[in-house]
């Protein structure tokens, strides 16, 4: 298992990388084809893994807050939210009692969720100067988060930090991924700003914030997923990735990440 699982991060996280790097359309695909296929699994979660034609709606929604986050000053989303919205319920409506309310809820719910922080990691890399290195860090950081609280949870983890959620996370791995990915986000902040260029707000102090933020407030993603697979009776999201289950397994953290980074530099930093 655990060979298969690095293979797969071994073949993907270059993948990534290169689209990161790429930017505009390419950057925008790979979003838009890991948020719809995570919207299919998380609607899946949320109706014991039946998927409908109603819940085409949240895929929907998920392209409409896409499309919002690249179409810069558009009113895509707000002109199309509310037709959506009518339209999918009314759907519900006029297939019932075949169809139940909370189909509808799931897609919508689902859809709101993983469109919303989508198009956040869209904003972060295409909208905000110096996009590159922030999405960088930005996936730097949550990935060493994830390893780091593994890693460290698996030598030194005594105590659990979600018992009810998952039995594998620990406060020591916690507390150690907080750690690691603060000094990450200070170093390659450092090193990126030498790449950015001296007018550029890259520079080490807003790499430690937005490392040490992500690692608070990202592992609150996966619980989230983790509480919907275990209401599901599901032990992954899906079956796509060999040893990493599903996209949505993955993405967990890298959509709480997307949000907080994107809304720390526009708050804080631009």
């Amino acid at each position: 298992m655990l060979r298969t699982r690095l293979l797969t991060a071994a073949v993907l996280i270059p993948i990534a990388a290169v689209f990161v790097a790429l930017g505009g359309l390419p950057y925008l695909a790979l979003v838009a084809v890991s948020a719809v296929a995570a919207e299919v699994e998380f609607v899946g979660l949320l109706s014991e893994r039946r998927f409908r034609l109603g819940h085409l709606s949240g895929i929907v929604l998920v392209a409409f807050f896409l499309a919002d986050s690249w179409l810069k000053d558009s009113r895509f989303l707000l002109s199309g939210l509310g037709p959506i919205l009518i339209l999918s319920l009314a759907w519900q409506v006029l297939r019932y009692p075949r169809s139940q309310i909370s189909e509808w809820t799931a897609a919508v719910g689902s859809g709101l969720y993983i469109g919303t922080c989508a198009s956040h990691l869209v904003r972060l890399r295409v909208v905000l100067d110096d996009g590159l290195w922030w999405t960088l860090i930005a996936v730097a950081v949550t990935l060493a988060a994830d390893a780091g609280a593994y890693g460290i949870g698996s030598l030194w983890g005594k105590r659990q930090l979600a018992p009810r959620l998952s039995s594998g996370k620990t406060v020591e791995g916690y507390l150690g991924a907080i750690l690691i990915s603060s000094l990450l986000g200070a170093a390659l902040g450092a090193a990126w700003r030498v790449q950015a260029g001296p007018s550029s707000e890259v520079s080490w102090f807003p790499g430690l914030v937005m490392g040490a933020v992500i690692a608070v407030l990202a592992p609150l993603g996966d619980l989230a997923i983790s509480m919907a697979k275990r209401e599901a009776g599901a032990e992954d999201s899906g079956k796509l990735l060999p040893g990493h289950g599903g996209i949505l397994d993955r993405l967990d953290t890298l959509l709480f990440a997307g949000v907080i980074a994107h809304t720390y530099l526009s708050w804080f930093v631009y």
